[in-house]
């Protein structure tokens, strides 16, 4: 797909007339959206959420009864021990024994997690011995994080974007509410961002009949240019249909307007819109918002 964009406004540029483009530079970079995944963990250390329930959805493998268990039995010494301080799973079991020894597990993970974000990781914390450079380097069994570094944020200055556009992105992503933070921040004042997702059960199906009924009734496509737009319309339609079930086996989620504009207010965008799209009735929601 980064490719096949590329290309597209590569020909862009190559087709136009004039001095349209005469000065333009494109450059072209692949970030890692993921380097975010920490930040959920950082603000609770740096006392910015206000219980440890609000992690809930947002750690990929720490559980929701593992939170709530946490909770009921959080006291100071749990407190030291989630902000880093090394325990094994037999004494945590004692400060929390309503706990599975997985649940445990999950916890002294967390405690990992925060002991690398303080650059206070142990040994025993590392998958092999030498420097620890990302979340990749330690023992996790439980919680995922993927490559993320101590920086704990995308790999760009603040302020430096007029527009992001990430179409059908957001559902891709464990914690979707970290990045859209991190896209507020690497926009410019003035900045906009258009963001889109699939809504929940949505069904491709009538918007394929449609569409494809309105190509083959139109009279200024020949054989060739309608049979294009046919095939591409039915990939389309597949790479949909298979969203739509990697969605039911929860591989990722599509968002309901409210809750999609609840993360974009949460990150501090103003001027929120939205539009629906997609067919009738409409599939996915569009939303564009403003950092003022």
């Amino acid at each position: 797909a980064l490719e096949r964009t590329q290309n597209k406004l590569e020909s862009i540029i190559k087709k136009s007339s004039g001095n349209n483009f005469k000065t333009l530079k494109i450059h072209y970079q692949t970030l890692d959206l993921e380097a975010a995944r920490l930040l959920s963990l950082k603000e609770f250390l740096e006392g910015k959420l206000y219980s440890i329930k609000a992690l809930y959805g947002r750690i990929e493998g720490l559980n929701a009864s593992t939170l709530k268990k946490l909770e009921e039995s959080y006291n100071q010494e749990i407190h030291e021990i989630i902000h880093g301080k090394k325990i094994l799973v037999k004494d945590f079991l004692k400060l929390s024994p309503q706990m599975e020894e997985s649940e445990a597990e999950e916890v002294l993970e967390l405690s990992m997690a925060s002991r690398f974000l303080n650059n206070k990781t142990i040994p025993e914390d590392l998958i092999s011995s030498g420097y620890c450079n990302t979340t990749a380097d330690i023992c996790f069994k439980y919680l995922t994080f993927g490559k993320t570094t101590r920086k704990t944020r995308i790999d760009c200055p603040s302020n430096s974007f007029d527009r992001i556009g990430a179409s059908l992105v957001i559902p891709y992503l464990f914690d979707p509410e970290s990045v859209i933070k991190e896209f507020y921040r690497i926009l410019d004042y003035k900045g906009i961002l258009v963001l889109s997702s699939l809504k929940p059960n949505a069904e491709g199906s009538k918007a394929y009949i449609e569409h494809a009924e309105a190509i083959v009734k139109r009279k200024d496509l020949d054989k060739k240019e309608r049979d294009h737009l046919l095939n591409s319309l039915r990939e389309f339609s597949a790479f949909l249909s298979r969203l739509i079930e990697l969605e039911d086996e929860g591989r990722f989620r599509f968002f309901p307007i409210d809750e999609l504009i609840h993360l974009v207010k949460k990150a501090g965008f103003l001027n929120i819109r939205f539009i629906e799209s997609l067919g009738q009735p409409p599939t996915a929601v569009i939303i564009r918002a403003e950092k003022i």
